[in-house]
């Protein structure tokens, strides 16, 4: 059991007690042990470890270095799962995440639906992408500090670009290889038997080149022949 405040009344003769029972004490014989030595009617209530916190007043400085939130100005607690801090990057160890009260850090809440909608347009770390400049894996994304760091296959380049751009072009000059593989390349694929098939029904069955020139030129064989004959004629007339 642990005393999380002591609180009296302005005359004195009351007194508040919070505890953290982490134990499972039986707290109702507090009252009479407490009343003796603090010579006062003791009320017994009991509060968790954020609470605990809470109770401790301005001044009590959290791992960023200020106030603690629920002290300075947060009225409700808010509720934290691990997975928020998976989906912002942070490390697991609680002792990074965890405030003062032992309890997850209430500022786990505070962007991380910012984070999850960047998330829904971003390629996860390890996706393989297409680029202009190749495919390439994605090594890290760093959202603080708006950046995507990705590899590319064929050379090993690193290259880095700006989460804001990404988020602009993925999808369409930048997309995942599995869109590409399950999506595109199926509808490509289609668009050319499409395309073969309508040629093969317009085309005839016996166009030839060869034959084509062959029938243009006894057409133009027969014309020379009917100018020929038709200067003899004009010659025998002008002799008559």
């Amino acid at each position: 059991m642990r005393i999380a405040a002591i609180d009296y009344d302005l005359s004195g003769d009351n007194c508040t007690v919070s505890v953290v029972n982490l134990d499972g004490v039986d707290i109702e014989i507090l009252p009479i042990d407490l009343g003796a030595l603090l010579i006062s009617n003791i009320e017994i209530l009991e509060v968790n470890q954020r609470e605990r916190a809470k109770a401790m007043g301005a001044g009590v400085m959290g791992l960023c270095g200020r106030d603690l939130c629920c002290t300075s100005w947060m009225n409700q607690f808010p509720t934290v799962s691990i997975r928020m801090a998976k989906e912002q990057g942070l490390s697991p160890d609680p002792s990074r995440i965890s405030g003062l009260c032992g309890r997850l850090l209430c500022c786990l809440t505070f962007e991380v639906d910012e984070y999850r909608q960047l998330r829904g347009v971003l390629p996860e770390v390890g996706e393989v992408v297409t680029t202009p400049v190749g495919r390439a894996r994605v090594d890290k994304i760093d959202i603080p500090n708006n950046n995507v760091q990705m590899e590319l296959e064929l050379s090993g380049q690193i290259i880095n670009m700006a989460v804001d751009e990404i988020s602009q072009q993925y999808g369409t000059m930048i997309r995942p290889e599995k869109l590409d593989e399950v999506v595109e390349k199926p509808a490509r694929e289609s668009a050319i038997k499409l395309k073969e098939s309508t040629i093969a029904i317009l085309e005839p069955v016996d166009y030839s080149p060869n034959s084509e020139i062959s029938n243009s030129s006894k057409k133009n064989e027969k014309t020379n022949l009917k100018r020929r004959r038709g200067k003899r004629g004009g010659k025998r007339n002008q002799k008559n």
